[in-house]
């Protein structure tokens, strides 16, 4: 079976038939699948790993797997192979490669990827800041429909970070956030009106 039907099975198993994640057979077909070079596999071994789920918690075995992922092309994987080097998670810390990671993530389009992208733009982490890319990576994030990065834009608009003041777009960024529940956006429109 190929490691594609063996991700369907695992996903089946947790969605239709109500299994645990980390079941026993979940973690072999998994395991399977990553064995036979499935990204997806290797990435959802690998957040088993980095959450105990049904495998040991292990950040090393977590690592390995994500960097197979990402080989793999796994934009998911990505994201979450840069929160290990951003936290020093299994790996030492280097808020560089973090960067590049979430480069990586945000072009392969993962709306988190691109959230941390902006953000490491936005405040000099792992690269040179960047006000005028962080507007640009809230804005991918924010369109893909990364909650925080509605919050964000609408912030980098109200206050013209790296782009010109445009209160509009700010208020429509902010009532999109808070639409949808961003508690920080409905305390913003409520003050700011």
């Amino acid at each position: 079976m190929n490691g594609g039907k063996l991700v369907a099975q695992v996903r089946r198993r947790i969605e239709r038939e109500g299994a645990d994640r980390g079941d026993k057979e979940g973690v072999r077909l998994l395991k399977e699948a990553a064995a036979l070079g499935n990204s997806e596999g290797q990435y959802a071994l690998a957040t088993w790993h980095l959450f105990g789920c049904g495998v040991r918690k292990s950040y090393r075995l977590a690592v390995a797997l994500l960097q197979k992922a990402v080989r793999g092309g796994s934009a998911a994987a990505c994201f979450d192979l840069a929160v290990c080097y951003d936290k020093g998670s299994g790996v030492k810390k280097d808020p560089r490669r973090a960067f590049q990671l979430y480069k990586l993530g945000a072009r392969r389009g993962d709306p988190n990827a691109a959230d941390s992208l902006a953000a490491a733009y936005f405040w000099g982490e792992g690269t040179r800041q960047n006000r005028k890319q962080a507007a640009k990576w809230y804005r991918i994030a924010a369109r893909r429909g990364h909650l925080d990065s509605q919050y964000s834009l609408g912030l980098v608009y109200w206050f013209g970070h790296g782009i010109p003041v445009n209160r509009k777009l700010a208020r429509g960024w902010f009532e999109k956030a808070a639409k949808r529940g961003h508690s920080e956006a409905v305390a913003f429109l409520r003050k700011n009106g």
